[in-house]
């Protein structure tokens, strides 16, 4: 008799457990990309993981209020944590951007998006938002940006970032400064950057040489921005190495005028670093980068391109 009284007490304790843990998994939600408005009053937008088929919504004073206001209004506790798409309706800066990595504690790997315009509605599959970025950089296309990327580069001497913005033709690239977008990348400047920035080139390209349009096959790459001196002028060399099969004089050739088209749209027209000027004058020129504001290097910094094979 003891002995069954025992076995039910156990068992009433395990399945207790068990319905405990449910209970706890159930009250928590899980946010898969999130769409934030930060004006006077903050809007957020959470789209959940497929299959939950909800989306959930909360204005408050700041994101906290707002995500507060959501969490009251599902019953359950928002977790942002593992939260793969962080969308911004007007751009926002280091310090807005810091809160949402260390107070909604975001993932440094979060893709950030800007929306110029551009809704993103009930009925919007964010999911392939998402894979969109995450298939244009593991192909070359895009450079490789993330939330963490781009607040290291707000923070920078320059305060300008690369980051993804989402406009009427598709996923673009632009340079903002955290308070407004100052420009939108052409194609060329983009795929430029790619190369420039040296994190994830393309394993396949399309060159045009004296037999007509064939396929490069890139087997490695890397990128080296360095600097020197030069009759007190700051001379900034790029220089890109690749590695493959095909015709590689055509693949250096068309790689140039692509970083070419990056570095006109960026360094020169915007006076923007996105591909690793400061950090080069830093290292290679140091009593001159002590000596002088970084303003002064970009507005008279010379730019030279150097591709060839490994």
């Amino acid at each position: 008799m003891i002995k069954r009284i025992f076995c039910l007490c156990a068992a009433l304790i395990f399945a207790t457990g068990c319905t405990g843990g449910t209970a706890e998994v159930r009250e928590r939600i899980y946010v898969q990309s999130a769409v934030l408005d930060a004006g006077e009053y903050t809007s957020l937008e959470l789209f959940l993981f497929e299959g939950t088929g909800e989306l959930v919504e909360g204005v408050g004073k700041d994101i906290f209020s707002a995500t507060e206001n959501a969490a009251v209004r599902t019953g359950r506790e928002i977790f942002l944590g593992h939260t793969e798409l962080l969308c911004l309706k007007s751009p926002m800066d280091s310090s807005g951007l810091m809160n949402c990595l260390d107070e909604y504690r975001l993932s440094p790997g979060c893709r950030l998006l800007l929306l110029q315009g551009e809704d993103i509605s009930e009925d919007t599959d964010t999911t392939k938002l998402t894979d969109s970025l995450k298939l244009g950089t593991e192909k070359g296309n895009i450079p490789q940006t993330d939330l963490f990327t781009i607040l290291k580069e707000l923070q920078s001497a320059d305060g300008k970032a690369l980051a993804p913005l989402l406009t009427e033709d598709g996923i673009s690239m632009c340079i903002t400064d955290g308070q407004n977008i100052l420009g939108i990348l052409s194609q060329r400047a983009t795929i430029g950057l790619v190369w420039l920035r040296g994190d994830n080139h393309p394993e396949r390209i399309t060159v045009t040489g004296e037999n007509g349009t064939e396929s490069f096959q890139v087997y490695s790459a890397c990128t080296d921005v360095s600097a020197q001196i030069i009759k007190g002028i700051p001379h900034i060399k790029a220089e890109v190495k690749i590695k493959g099969k095909g015709n590689t004089n055509a693949a250096c050739n068309m790689i140039k005028a692509y970083c070419q088209s990056a570095i006109d749209e960026t360094a020169e027209s915007m006076r923007a670093d996105v591909f690793g000027i400061e950090a080069a004058i830093a290292r290679d020129c140091s009593e001159y980068y002590a000596q002088h504001d970084f303003d002064t290097v970009m507005r008279t910094a010379v730019f030279e391109i150097d591709v060839r094979e490994k």
